[in-house]
């Protein structure tokens, strides 16, 4: 039986859900998958039998992030145990997985680390350049790439843009996310108020504050609109969100929200914003397209590379009053929504994520 190692978190939430999906899609065809939790934390290993397949479940040695010389000895015991014949990496849990499987198989397993999160933005920042801590965490990561990993995955052809640019590596391949289809049939839209949507981090790189700023703005000239904003999510501007909310009562502030309550904030939306000042594959557009609900994004993020001015409406950062002309005289809305759950459809299933990486591991 073929082993397959994939360390992620084992969650049906959020984009975690494609790792455990794809544990059990494997299972079930007949691999023996070991699957390394981050979080949850599982005390004792999981086994669960699909006949033709087995399906191992266990955390690493502690609670902390895997970093620390006992995890990459605790590591090495469970590949010489298990001997797979590919590793899958995301995040932290890419680095001791990777590095180990490949000088305890000799070269010979066949590893795929995960690139998630882009570089530019935190090299493009000023103050990089005299932060010797992370200088030397890219030159880490440049030969990490390079000495172990087979194949750098890349959400968006962003993603692979910048993992060139950054750390010249041209190993890559690019298979989107995906997000396990939850779509309910909404009810009719009503159209006598329009309520744009925020979800997630609150921080600079995110554009929220100066969409926020413009938004003001649109409103001291036209005072009627019908436009509210709902946010939630927490993060470094957290306070200054919500002392923006407090000065008026067309932005809501939520806070941090459990991801059990995603779908139905996203739902509640007209459409949902992504303003970010340069993002990979943003997951929450994702859970967009999936329930129907078009985006306002921003043409710096990887995710336009997927989508269409049929199912959503992309900007520039530096024009964020045109985005609330847009929504206030937008009469394709609901061709909008149509063309949203056929992205999705077209881009972003399970079935589809399933049938890309098994092709890596033929």
């Amino acid at each position: 039986m073929k082993t397959i190692v994939i360390a992620h978190n084992y969650s049906e939430d959020s984009i975690s859900g494609m790792s455990y999906q794809l544990s059990h899609h494997l299972a079930q065809i007949g691999y023996r998958v070991l699957f390394i939790s981050h979080k949850p934390y599982f005390e004792t290993p999981q086994i669960t039998s699909f006949g033709k397949g087995e399906l191992h479940v266990i955390s690493w040695p502690t609670l902390e992030r895997p970093t620390r010389v006992r995890d990459a000895i605790w590591f090495a015991k469970m590949f010489l145990k298990f001997k797979p014949k590919w590793v899958i990496g995301h995040f932290v849990g890419s680095n001791i997985t990777i590095s180990i499987a490949k000088i305890l198989s000799l070269g010979k397993s066949n590893t795929l680390a995960y690139y998630h999160t882009v570089s530019t933005a935190i090299i493009e920042d000023a103050t990089y350049s005299k932060n010797k801590s992370l200088q030397r965490k890219k030159f880490r990561k440049k030969w990490f790439y390079k000495l172990f990993c087979d194949t750098i995955i890349c959400p968006s052809h962003l993603a692979k843009e910048d993992l060139g640019k950054v750390f010249s590596i041209q190993k890559s391949v690019v298979i989107p996310n995906a997000i396990a289809d939850r779509y309910r049939t909404t009810e009719v839209v009503d159209f006598s108020k329009i309520t744009i949507g925020y979800l997630g981090r609150l921080d600079s790189t995110k554009g929220l504050m100066e969409f926020l700023k413009a938004f003001e703005c649109y409103v001291s000239d036209n005072s009627e609109t019908k436009i509210n904003i709902k946010i939630a999510g927490g993060g470094t501007l957290q306070s200054e969100v919500h002392e923006l909310a407090n000065t008026t009562n067309r932005i809501t502030y939520l806070g941090k929200i459990p991801y059990a309550k995603v779908d139905s904030f996203i739902s509640e939306c007209t459409y949902m914003v992504i303003p970010s000042k340069f993002d990979n594959l943003p997951t929450v557009g994702l859970e967009s397209l999936m329930l129907g609900v078009p985006l306002l994004i921003s043409r710096n993020t990887g995710l336009t590379g997927f989508l269409s001015q049929k199912d959503s409406y992309i900007f520039d950062i530096t024009n964020f009053i045109d985005v609330f002309y847009f929504v206030e005289n937008n009469k394709e809305l609901t061709k909008m929504k149509l063309h949203a759950r056929i992205c999705y459809e077209k881009n972003f299933t399970m079935n589809s994520y399933f049938e890309k990486i098994k092709k890596l591991l033929e």
